[in-house]
This record gives C-alpha cells, structure tokens and sequence, in this order.
C-alpha cells in the first residue's frame, strides 16, 4: 500500500538478536512509502508544468526551475533506498 509511514504499526524485529523494538517498520510498508512518494514527486511536477502552460503571468523560468529539481530529488531518493526499491 503507498502511504505515508506515518502512524503505522510498529513490530518486534528479532529483539533477542539485538533488533531495536522501538524502530521497525515492516518492509512492504517502508516500500509503499517510497513508492508513493515518488509518484507524488512526479505528480507535483507534473501539475506545475500544466500550471505553466495555462497562466501566462508568472514566473515560467522559477516553477521550471522547481519543477526540474523535484523531479530530480528522485534520482536522490532511488539512490538512498535502492535495497528498497529493487525487492
């Protein structure tokens, strides 16, 4: 499910082999949450740009400016949670 970790259930990740009780999350909970904040980074992207192309007062060069740098935090977070991504 591609939500938020926010107020989700924590669980015992093997404390007898020295797993923290107080820091897990499942891992198809941590994989929904980076999923879907990819698809919100290019959906926020996405509708800049639409933006762009209705108004024609605003400052084009500074939401493409934005727009190309959310697109771009992607690359970031793909790096950060690869593991992640790849299972």
């Amino acid at each position: 499910m591609k939500e938020p970790l926010k107020g989700k259930v924590r669980y015992h990740d093997y404390p007898e082999f020295g797993g923290n009780p107080e820091s897990c999350f499942k891992f198809e909970d941590v994989k929904g949450a980076v999923e879907g904040l990819l698809e919100e980074i290019e959906k926020t992207s996405f509708k800049l740009r639409i933006e762009i192309k209705k108004k024609k007062n605003m400052n084009k060069d500074y939401i493409i400016g934005f727009a190309d740098g959310l697109l771009y935090s992607k690359k970031f977070i793909k790096k950060w949670f690869s593991d992640v991504l790849e299972r």
